[in-house]
């Protein structure tokens, strides 16, 4: 019976170390190059698609001068034979980067000076077209300079930063320095922090970072002064948003982190190719596959070929039928309206012309010019109260806005708007996470139009009150509104543009 016992025992630890074995070998294919799908455009020259890809190399160099071998397209998964892989123009583009220096008390006086010699080493190491803003944070977060290409005012930017404050507000700093480059703009862009991974007094987490960097496609890049504990959530943002880790601050580490940042860690390549689908209507999956050297990765997305030559889908006959129909009605309802629309102006006229008729049919006389002029004040009136508030109000414009948690869990705390729209509710997902059970997921949304602001509500269990009035219908927001989401009470602040 031992015997048998031993023998298992044996075989069991075998196994496990062919797959210790097996996992070593596959570990460095799955962690290697991966191709993203960025766009599709399906319309312009079909049958030709072009496709936009994004090649990275798990956060080494980019993988560059890529052909037709080593991406192919399969469509519903039958490989297509005529396709075209060119890199795209957007990698010569001009690049966008904003540099987070920690200013804190947690900084040595010597570290902060490796580590500005290190920020004004990547600035001059990169090309004049290049942008960087340089953002400082200790007990708040200063944005020293917003995205320019201007050498000597980033140098004087860099240079100005100083130790001071108690707490570390490192989290709100990576966040709010990705909303600065936002989801638009060609080129690559990347969030290069300077740290030593210590967070205090942040109101934001990790989680909340890595969700808006994936959301814009910003990668997040660490340089870790004097790496430790603290440091390890860092190095794991850096991971899961395709950015890179390294020590602070050799010169020959910074170098090469300019390449990466250049190149975003991946090239853009244009992969075109010729359906042999027909423009039909239905839902085809399209899949492009990598293979270099010995790394394989894939990505699929799901198209539509549009029926028609320009892209326009035909009416079928009764869609063609139920719009005469509709069509008819509305001709109908008007001709009705208008009819009773000139019997009641003859009735009028009629009554004008006849003051006599009050003692004979019992109605009062109605003089023209009275009843002109009644119309008229009534007219004026509605327009008055329903006057249309637009954006070339001057008590309407803003600069910029910010909202202030006035009463719920976190009173006092303040939402800056950077972005042209923002939603409120309990879900992770919003831009403002309110943590009250009497607000719905997706509570509220405040957009901004050509510098208004406007609340709505997202059909909301509870309702969103504004003002102490529930809200209806979108309404602007003035400087020092109340609205009410649940528990919640926020107040919307505004500076006007001088």
């Amino acid at each position: 019976m031992i015997p048998r016992l031993e023998h298992r025992i044996k075989l069991l630890l075998r196994t496990a170390a062919l797959f210790f074995l097996v996992a070593c070998i596959v570990a460095p294919v799955q962690a290697g190059p991966n191709i993203r799908i960025l766009s599709v455009d399906a319309g312009a020259e079909f049958p030709t698609v072009l496709l936009r890809v994004a090649v990275s190399n798990g956060g080494r160099d980019a993988v560059a001068n890529l052909s037709d071998e080593n991406i192919q397209v399969y469509e519903d998964g039958f490989r297509v034979n005529y396709v075209s892989v060119k890199p795209s123009a957007e990698n010569a583009a001009a690049a966008r980067f904003v540099l987070a220096i920690d200013s804190s008390r947690s900084i040595s006086a010597k570290d902060l000076e490796r580590v500005k010699r290190a920020a004004l080493g990547l600035i001059d190491a990169s090309s004049p077209a290049d942008s960087f803003a340089v953002v400082r944070f200790n007990d708040e977060v200063n944005i020293a300079c917003p995205l320019t290409t201007a050498r000597e005012r980033l140098d004087r930017c860099v240079g100005e930063a100083k130790g001071h404050g108690s707490r570390t507000q490192l989290y709100t700093a990576v966040y709010d320095s990705i909303g600065l480059l936002g989801r638009d703009g060609a080129g690559p862009k990347a969030v290069i922090v300077f740290t030593d991974g210590r967070d205090e007094g942040s109101s934001l987490e990790s989680g909340d970072v890595v969700a808006l960097a994936k959301e814009n496609a910003v990668p997040v890049h660490v340089v870790a002064v004097r790496p430790g504990r603290a440091s390890r959530r860092l190095e794991r943002i850096a991971r899961l948003t395709g950015g890179s880790f390294v020590r602070c601050c050799a010169e020959e580490d910074i170098r090469a982190l300019y390449g990466t940042l250049k190149t975003g860690g991946s090239n853009r390549y244009d992969v075109r190719f010729r359906s042999m689908a027909p423009a039909d209507g239905k839902a085809r999956s399209v899949e492009v596959r990598l293979r270099y050297d010995s790394l394989r990765d894939r990505d699929a997305r799901e198209l539509t070929y549009r029926r028609g030559i320009v892209g326009v889908e035909l009416p079928t006959l009764p869609q063609v039928l139920l719009v005469v129909l509709i069509l008819f009605i509305i001709v109908l309802l008007i001709g009705c309206v208008l009819i009773l629309l000139r019997r009641g102006s003859l009735a009028i006229r009629r009554a004008a012309m006849d003051p006599a008729g009050f003692a004979s049919g019992g109605r009062p006389p109605f003089i023209a010019d009275e009843f002109e002029a009644a119309l008229r004040r009534d007219e004026e009136a509605k327009l008055h109260r329903d006057r249309l508030v637009t954006p070339q109000d001057p008590e309407y414009i803003y600069a910029k806005a910010w909202l202030v948690q006035k009463d719920g869990p976190e009173v006092g705390k303040k939402f800056p708007m950077y972005w042209e729209e923002i939603t409120i509710g309990r879900d992770e997902e919003n831009a403002i996470v309110i943590r009250d059970d009497a607000v719905s997921l997706r509570h509220a949304r405040i957009r901004e139009m050509k510098g208004a602001y406007y609340l709505f509500d997202l059909a909301s269990d509870n309702g969103t009150f504004l003002n102490g009035r529930k809200l209806l219908r979108p309404r602007p927001l003035y400087d020092w509104d109340e609205f009410r989401l649940g528990r919640t009470l926020f107040i919307f602040r505004g500076s006007r543009i001088s």
